[in-house]
């Protein structure tokens, strides 16, 4: 997508975020750059959509979706803003647009993300009319032109990816229930009028249904049983399948397990190094923890190191003090040879004097 009507973020082909990109979530951005790049590709989006929305029916084929961009722009002219979805995917079948597709990560419950999903789908209704009011001028420009303008649906699911189950809000009108009282009064009547929307989608991945995930995208399955065995045992649940975009779910599943960057980066450099050994092939599961466990020896050797390096200090200060109180004993012993010595010597001279002048005086 071009820069244009003053928008200042570029998204590109792999989903990758730019520098001057603005997510969804600031606090989150790392992650949703993860789950970004990995719900990218068309294979793993479209099983989120037959899977999950679909109940396991193959309702859309990954050859039929098509890289929408994700960022629109609004608001007055003298003061634009843009809006960016996470992944967003156009359906086409025989040239023809059946939906827009949407998927938003979540890691953490945002209130606002029934407000947030409401403003990407209108905007693309928008998009829309103003497409079509385009076509409409041009058609009278040029009469022998002609084109039909398709208005197709617009649908918008959030994966939450956090250990807890998304609560409300989901709808717009429980959203606006915290509303402060004395609005709605001096609304009277007309808050009742109010229009709905909603409810939001969302699919709550570490919950998901043993059916569900044996029916996920290989990647998306790993995800979820990493999720679930966190929730369940406070450790993933290990599976043998094998993995199609293995780097991307290795990506999100490091920072779905580890907050400090060193650690992440660590257990990436292992994975790519399993992924070299085994020329980019039948990289299972198993092999993404077992990148984890070794890092996890090497922190143990780490670890037994410094507790030797500790342990061999410690030793030589006591091998040190028992050198000190050896000295400190010799010295004594020293000491008190030659005080026996001088004893032993008065005690000669005293029996010499006895023997030569008798009892000493009283």
């Amino acid at each position: 997508m071009n820069k244009k009507d003053g928008a200042k973020s570029v998204q590109n082909p792999t989903g990758e975020v730019t520098e001057n990109q603005n997510t969804a979530d600031g606090k989150n951005k790392s992650k949703d750059k993860a789950s970004r790049a990995l719900l990218w590709y068309s294979d793993v989006f479209a099983s989120v959509v037959n899977v999950l929305l679909c109940d396991g029916e193959q309702t859309v084929n990954p050859a039929e979706l098509q890289n929408a961009k994700t960022f629109s722009v609004h608001g007055l002219d003298d003061e634009l803003k843009e809006q960016a979805r996470d992944v967003c995917k156009l359906w086409v079948r025989a040239g023809i647009k059946i939906a827009l597709l949407g998927i938003e990560h979540q890691s953490v419950s945002d209130p606002r993300m029934v407000m947030r999903v409401m403003g990407y789908d209108s905007s693309s209704y928008i998009e829309q009319y103003d497409k079509a009011k385009k076509n409409q001028k041009k058609k009278k420009k040029n009469a022998k032109r002609k084109k039909k303008n398709y208005r197709y649906p617009v649908l918008t699911v959030a994966l939450n990816f956090s250990l807890k189950r998304r609560g409300s809000p989901r709808w717009l009108h429980e959203y606006l229930a915290k509303t402060p009282e004395k609005i709605k009064q001096a609304c009277g009547p007309l808050w009742k009028l109010l229009p709905d929307y909603g409810p939001l989608h969302v699919i709550d991945m570490a919950f998901l249904s043993d059916r569900q995930i044996e029916l996920l995208h290989p990647d998306l399955r790993a995800v979820a049983l990493s999720l679930r065995g966190k929730r369940l045992h406070g450790e993933p649940i290990m599976s043998d399948h094998s993995l199609v975009h293995f780097m991307e779910t290795a990506r999100l599943l490091a920072l779905l397990s580890w907050k400090r960057k060193k650690k992440r980066k660590k257990y990436l450099e292992r994975v790519s190094d399993i992924a070299a050994r085994k020329n980019n092939k039948e990289i299972t599961m198993i092999d993404l923890f077992a990148a984890s466990e070794e890092r996890g020896r090497e922190q143990g050797y780490e670890m037994a190191r410094v507790d030797l390096d500790a342990a061999n200090l410690r030793a030589a200060q006591m091998q040190k003090e028992r050198d000190a109180a050896k000295k400190s004993a010799d010295a004594a012993k020293k000491s008190a040879d030659a005080a026996n010595k001088r004893a032993d010597d008065l005690e000669q001279k005293l029996n010499e004097y006895i023997s030569r002048f008798g009892d000493l005086p009283q």
